[in-house]
This record gives structure tokens, C-alpha cells and sequence, in this order.
């Protein structure tokens, strides 16, 4: 996992755009709340929801 995961780890809690991969990528946009060593990113929108997001293509700080 090594720097993907100290990357992903220094983003919690922070706002960040997570790009996903269907047929089009979407990017969902919230706080960074949890994320799995195969891809898997949560994250807490604005109204407090959470979105399981898979698989995550890119994640980055807004």
C-alpha cells in the first residue's frame, strides 16, 4: 500500500475530489471520511451523507 496509503491517509478529514470510474468517470466531491486498501473511498458530503465511492481512480485535495 506504502505511498498511496500515506497520501490518502495525510487527506482525511480534508475536502477532496474523488474521481470514479463507470461508464464516464464522475468526480464526488466531500470530506474525506474512510478508504480501503482495494480502492474504496468515502467521503461526507456537505448534508452529511455518505457515498461509497469505487473504484476510485484519483483522489485529490480541492
Amino acid at each position: 500500500m506504502g505511498d498511496w496509503a500515506e497520501n490518502m491517509r495525510s487527506m482525511l478529514g480534508e475536502c477532496v475530489n474523488v474521481t470514479i470510474d463507470y461508464e464516464k468517470p464522475v468526480v464526488v466531491t466531500g470530506l474525506l471520511h474512510s478508504f480501503t486498501e482495494d480502492g474504496e473511498v468515502v467521503v461526507r458530503d456537505e448534508c452529511g451523507i455518505l457515498h461509497w465511492c469505487w473504484p476510485n481512480l484519483k483522489t485529490e485535495l480541492v
